[in-house]
């Protein structure tokens, strides 16, 4: 599957349908009796000639020129046409449509894929597919309206700037301009998403907070963190990522990074400042759009207005109603990614249950959309809106009518920033929008009086504005409240799909502040916290949220000014997925356990000692092994003292401190508890990068001295060797005496990019694109790489021998695989002999089997779920 099955699909739709639409309607239906008289002419070469009703410019005309030329050879041939003019029927130009949709539809894959690299292909077909199943767009496929054209060039001007092609960009935005003009405010929604991805990777890259950059002077380091965010430009890129907490989007390229910026205002201040000190960069790069922009404001100037024609009958009036119509499509249209089947039962249930209280929630959601209506024609939109509502009202609200054809393209852009959707979804949407044509059909043709009647009243009634949009927004409000509260299950909450129920609240330690146990910046640590139930209610799951260290007093400074060095900068609601999901589908074994989710704001993985803080007015503050032991006694507190099985995991640099502390974990609870650590990618390797140098050695050096981490490290390894060595997985586990679980691919991209090749040792960019995806290695560095699995082999060695111990190595480029689902558990995750990941945790946890699972060389496993970070 891909963008060929994607093309096919569609066009075995749009073929046989549009010969029937032509056999049915022969003749210009609706606006057509405009649009195909006027190509006809410009067909028979009449340029000047102008229809006064048409309002918009004659882009769409041109590119039907251009179908038309490129079947007039084989028209020529085979039916004996000889004049070009011949060619301009109904039909062929209603073609041109046809092959747009298509076009489109391979498109959106494109950027589906860009937007969510970690998405399969057939996922990113079925969305491609469901997405050119949009009634709206449907329809206008077979006509011949600007609609199609319109958004087919929007999406590929967005899709150029996705991919950094501004000036191929801006050309783009121009034509989509030049076929319909309200197109220019999308032309500068794009621009803006890729001024704000330039800047915003510019300040992900100058933080260091998420680089490991050897220099040759070892001015500091900063390792990333295990977070992914996934999207475009303002997009976070994550499947579910840890530091977005919502993935997102996986920019995926699966981009590792620092964390949310502190809020709208700073991010808005940090782009500009950022701006003008690339303001070079960026006038080379977007003086297209302005030229383009500068150009549609000389033509407004000089025609008067911004159409074309029927100027009077099409003059801007404010309609602020217009984003309530829109919220109220496009949440119905989006309902099956927030509102599952099993909730509308819940829901349904629920509302009978409480029949009087279900009455009042109506009346009050009733009475809010009415005065929300009529307060917000008077008011002005707030200014906590992104660039997408700013585009979608520039779009919306001066058009006097409502024409839902209008809802297009900011749709498809809020679609295709949706939350990751999975299959059942998907097919939900593309029923549902089956469902809405075929009953709209049913309404054109139905005979009978009384139900034309009834569609007669309901669009006088639906000519109120503040009936359409109070009815809309109750519907939205009364399905949010809902949403915003965990729905009463009966049996397993795994039943729910909800988003919002996945969400889970940031506790702060608020006895941490009198022993000491602070964040670098001195704010309150803190975890997430979901009480298990039925046979779990004793069981524990703490999962350390991971995100490198910082090794420099520069370093650990910038690093304080993020989620992983201050709680002032953490979400307040993450999701649980992975092995902290709820749903048994996603988690078998563990799905009901209690589950804590530990963030991560110290910078030595738990493990720094006060005592060697600096007192030289930086104000940092060491503190991570004092952090460790006031969340130990705080989850003991509220059960953890009673756990009857516990696991203690962690990812990156989580999972090296889960590593740390596992004997210590294994003390604080009950002796007849079965306790066993798992370490997800933490097995960092002791191994030089290609020139030699050793880049991770002298790095957890720095970070072993600037904070005192040698105290929280086995006394017995560091009196045989260099105390910072101590610090690699290879010597904690010798000495560690409770189970180990590791998962860790055989080539973790982490450490390739950090340890096998940081940016310092490829300054000629030879490894550029091999370590960004190994399809691009070529043999002689693929030995290299098949050298470097052999390394961690090697390491692992002794620990094969373990009986309690547990393997699981796969041959993927990947980093963490635990904390979300597509790699934990699900039908696309990463397999050996025929088991996920959590298949093999759980077999070896619950001693149903020996798991010491190592992957043959890569790219032996099909299955792998591999990044691409070019």
């Amino acid at each position: 599957m891909g963008r060929i099955a994607v093309a096919l699909i569609v066009s075995s739709w749009v073929i046989p349908i549009s010969i029937l639409v032509n056999r049915i309607v022969p003749e210009p239906y609706m606006d057509e009796i405009f649009h195909i008289p006027q190509a006809q002419q410009y067909c028979k070469g009449n340029f000047a000639s102008w229809d006064p009703m048409i309002t918009t410019p004659p882009g769409l005309y041109y590119l039907s020129l251009a179908h038309v030329a490129s079947l007039f050879p084989g028209m020529f041939f085979v039916r004996g046409v000889s004049l070009f003019s011949e060619l301009c029927s109904t039909a062929i130009l209603r073609s041109v449509n046809g092959v747009l949709a298509i076009l489109c539809s391979v498109i959106v894959y494109e950027i589906i894929t860009l937007l969510r690299p970690n998405i399969d292909e057939r996922k990113a077909t079925i969305f491609a597919v469901v997405l050119a199943l949009y009634p709206l767009h449907w329809f206008f496929t077979f006509l011949y309206y600007t609609d199609v054209a319109s958004l087919t060039t929007v999406l590929a001007m967005y899709l150029a700037c996705l991919k950094k092609k501004y000036h191929l960009s801006a050309l783009l935005g121009a034509y989509a301009v030049f076929i319909r003009q309200t197109n220019i405010v999308w032309m500068l929604f794009v621009a803006c998403t890729g001024v704000m991805d330039i800047t915003l990777t510019h300040q992900r890259e100058s933080v260091k907070v998420d680089n490991l950059n050897t220099t040759g002077n070892k001015t500091g380091h900063s390792v990333p963190n295990n977070h992914i965010i996934v999207g475009s430009n303002m997009r976070r890129r994550k499947p579910n990522s840890a530091v977005d907490n919502s993935k997102s989007s996986m920019t995926s390229a699966l981009t590792y990074s620092t964390s949310h910026p502190s809020g709208f205002l700073d991010e808005i201040k940090a782009i500009c400042l950022t701006s003008w000190n690339m303001k070079s960069k960026l006038l080379f790069s977007f003086s297209p759009f302005f030229i383009v922009l500068v150009a549609f404001v000389a033509f407004v100037r000089w025609n008067g207005s911004v159409v074309l024609g029927a100027k009077e009958a099409h003059a801007v009036s404010p309609h602020f109603a217009q984003l309530m119509y829109f919220s109220l499509v496009s949440s119905l249209a989006l309902a099956p990614l927030h509102f599952s089947l099993d909730q509308a039962v819940h829901l349904f249930w629920s509302f009978w249950k409480k029949r009087p209280l279900g009455f009042c929630q109506w009346i009050v959601a009733l009475t809010a959309g009415f005065l929300s209506v009529h307060s917000y024609r008077k008011a002005r939109p707030k200014i906590w809106v992104l660039a997408y509502f700013l585009a979608t009202a520039a779009v919306l609200v001066p058009a006097p009518l409502i024409e839902f054809r209008y809802y297009t393209i900011p749709f498809y852009f809020l679609m295709l920033h949706s939350h990751t959707v999975d299959i059942q979804s998907l097919v939900l949407i593309g029923l549902g929008y089956v469902a809405r044509r075929k009953a709209s059909e049913m309404a054109n043709v139905n005979p009978n009086l009384r139900l034309r009647g009834l569609f007669l009243w309901w669009r006088k009634w639906g000519k109120k504005d503040w009936a359409i949009a109070a009815v809309g927004f109750s519907i939205i409000v009364f399905i949010l409240t809902y949403l915003s509260r965990p729905l009463p299950l009966p049996l397993d909450p795994a039943a729910t799909t909800s988003t919002t129920d996945n969400l889970v609240g940031l506790t702060l330690l608020h006895n941490a502040r009198d022993r000491g146990a602070l964040c670098l910046d001195g704010s309150l640590p803190g975890y997430h916290f979901r009480k298990g139930f039925g046979s779990g209610s004793n069981s524990w799951i703490l999962h350390i949220e991971g995100g490198g260290w910082c090794n420099t007093i520069g370093s650990c400074l910038q690093r304080k000014s993020t989620a992983l060095g201050s709680s002032s900068y953490m979400d307040h609601e993450v999701p649980f997925s992975g092995i902290l999901s709820h749903q048994s589908s996603q988690n078998p074994d563990f799905f009901n356990w209690n589950k804590v989710k530990i963030r991560y704001c110290d910078g030595a993985s738990f493990a720094g000692h006060s005592q060697y803080e600096f007192k030289n007015g930086t104000k940092l503050l060491f503190r991570g092994h004092l952090i460790w032991e006031a969340l130990m006694d705080e989850l003991l507190s509220i059960g953890l003292s009673n756990a009857k099985q516990a696991l203690l995991s962690g990812c990156s640099a989580g999972g090296l401190a889960t590593l740390i502390h596992c004997d210590d974990f294994r003390e604080l609870l009950p002796k007849d508890a079965t306790v066993k650590c798992l370490a997800d990618a933490g097995f960092f390797l002791d191994e030089k990068d290609v020139l030699g140098n050793n880049t991770m050695g002298s790095f957890y050096r720095d970070v072993t001295q600037l904070q005192g981490v040698v105290k929280s490290l086995r006394k017995n390894c560091i009196t045989r060797m260099d105390p910072y060595k101590c610090l690699f997985p290879q010597e904690i586990i010798k000495e560690t005496r409770t189970p180990i679980f590791l998962v860790n691919p055989a080539y973790d991209f982490w450490q390739i990019q950090h340890i096998l090749v940081p940016d310092a040792s490829d300054p000629q960019g030879y490894w550029k694109r091999c370590r960004m995806n190994l399809r691009y290695c070529n043999p002689s560095q693929m030995e290299i790489l098949q050298g470097f699995r052999s390394s961690m082999l090697k390491a692992l060695s002794d620990f094969q021998q373990k009986k309690e111990g547990g393997l699981f190595i796969n041959s993927c480029f990947i980093h963490c695989q635990t904390w979300m689902a597509e790699t934990w558990h699900s039908s696309t995750s990463p397999r050996m002999n025929d088991k996920t990941i959590a298949e093999s945790v759980g077999d070896w946890y619950f001693n149903r089997n020996i798991v010491k699972q190592i992957d043959c060389p890569y790219p032996c496993n099909p299955t792998c779920y591999n990044m691409d970070f070019t």
